[in-house]
């Protein structure tokens, strides 16, 4: 069978356990392999949008013209244009439908509802799970392990929360990563990691700095180059902007083997001293500003004036930690998230789903804020009709109000839907927003 056939016999087959069926039918079939590999695999980023061409021939997708594109892309032997005319010589080559397959892997979206897992579950292990350990969220209930910590005299850690995007560098990929695993393109920038960081994999964010003050940029300017490094269409001059701020040190044997071992003090030590003892490099790496706290209530004050200072939030860790690749227990995020009522002036249709919402556009009473909100709708709300959404006061939940520089119009940082409001009349107005923003309890 032909890749398209295949992919279209997933597509429509509903059933979870009958597309198992069907892919370990095509278990020796190494052309499926590797396009669900590539696919969905974000170890492999290609760095241009595919889109499919006006003409077409009666090619076949095979594995040798898979892997050759992976090669091509993948490995940058063509950047950019010639990346982009590249790919179109090999899709005009094939029919429409294999044209459309090696449009969606490029995409990464092949379209067939098939997860990782089941596709893990037919070759084992073939999609890489980037190993990340994440933070819970600070509450009555997760801080209980913080408040034994305290009667036990055990000690605590408290670090700023930087606003940037999250790295990984891994010294022996010699490269750095986003959480689900896409290489950054920063143009060697950090190539001197390599050596300063050998046998060792760095956590932490990525932000920007101006190059001629030497002070860290906006949110917007920073989370805007690293959405370039993450689609790989960042220039080398910007990438000079970046700035790493590091808050954990993972041996790689650990980082491999998914489980740590070492304390969290003794990471952030060794941390530290290597950091400091690099002072030609301050210009793209320091440490996370920390604290050495022994009762919550200190990482509470610490949190409190972050905020007030226009940071947005702290993290709190058990210094006796170990790394983990999971959600771990041990490090809890002290984060501002606010909610707000906004009332639904219509939507924008979705970018690969024709006949979806893609995402709500929302604003205030006074008209003064005006936001896109797209997380948080589920695949029931997107194929609802619109008119169940535009009109109606809409409840989401937002971490910070921003303004666009040099305008009076104001937006959200990350809002996210939670329902429809049946029992109120009026949207917020931005004043009523900025009172809320005020409010900087921790819980």
């Amino acid at each position: 069978m032909k890749l398209s056939d295949i992919i279209t016999l997933l597509k429509n087959t509903p059933k979870t356990n009958d597309k198992k069926k069907i892919l370990a039918g095509h278990v020796d079939n190494k052309a499926l392999k590797l396009l669900l590999q590539m696919t969905y695999d974000q170890q492999y980023t290609y760095w241009i949008k595919a889109t499919t061409p006006t003409v077409s021939s009666t090619g076949v997708l095979t594995w040798g013209i898979l892997n050759e594109v992976l090669c091509y892309l993948h490995g940058r032997i063509v950047t950019g244009n010639a990346a982009r005319e590249y790919l179109e010589k090999i899709l005009i080559e094939l029919s429409i439908a294999e044209q459309q397959i090696l449009v969606n892997c490029i995409n990464r979206d092949m379209d067939c509802k098939v997860s990782e897992s089941l596709i893990n579950a037919t070759w084992k292990d073939l999609i890489y799970s980037f190993p990340v350990m994440l933070a819970g969220k600070f509450n009555e209930k997760t801080a209980k392990p913080f408040y034994e910590a305290e009667a036990a005299g055990k000690g605590m850690v408290v670090q700023l929360k930087c606003d940037g995007g999250r790295m990984t560098y891994v010294t022996s990929s010699k490269a750095g990563y986003s959480r689900n695993a896409s290489q950054l393109l920063t143009h060697d920038h950090f190539d001197f990691m390599n050596t300063m960081f050998a046998g060792y994999a760095v956590d932490g964010e990525l932000l920007a700095i101006n190059t001629k003050t030497g002070k860290f940029e906006s949110r917007k300017v920073s989370n805007g180059l690293y959405t370039k490094a993450v689609r790989g269409t960042l220039s080398k001059e910007e990438a000079a902007q970046l700035h790493f701020v590091v808050w954990d040190l993972i041996p790689l044997s650990e980082f491999k083997s998914r489980k740590g071992t070492t304390p969290y003090k003794e990471r952030l030590a060794k941390l530290e001293s290597i950091v400091n003892d690099q002072h030609q490099f301050g210009s793209r790496i320091s440490l996370v500003t920390s604290k050495l706290i022994s009762t919550v209530r200190e990482a509470e004050v610490f949190y409190a004036e972050q905020l007030a200072l226009g940071e947005e939030g702290a993290m709190l860790k058990l210094v006796d930690s170990v790394w983990e690749d999971d959600r771990s227990n041990n490090v809890l995020k002290l984060k501002e998230e606010k909610e707000a009522t906004l009332r639904c002036v219509g939507v924008t249709p979705h970018a690969k789903k024709f006949g979806q919402i893609g995402s709500l556009s929302l604003e205030t009473s006074c008209g003064k804020l005006f936001t896109s909100c797209g997380s948080g709708l589920t695949d029931d709300d997107r194929v609802k009709d619109p008119s169940e959404f535009v009109g109606k006061l809409i409840d989401i939940k937002f971490n910070a109000l921003i303004q666009a520089r040099g305008r009076e119009s104001w937006s959200m940082f990350l809002p996210i839907f939670k329902n429809i409001r049946y029992d109120v009349t009026e949207a917020d107005s931005l004043e009523k927003l900025k009172c809320k923003t005020h409010d900087n309890s921790p819980a």
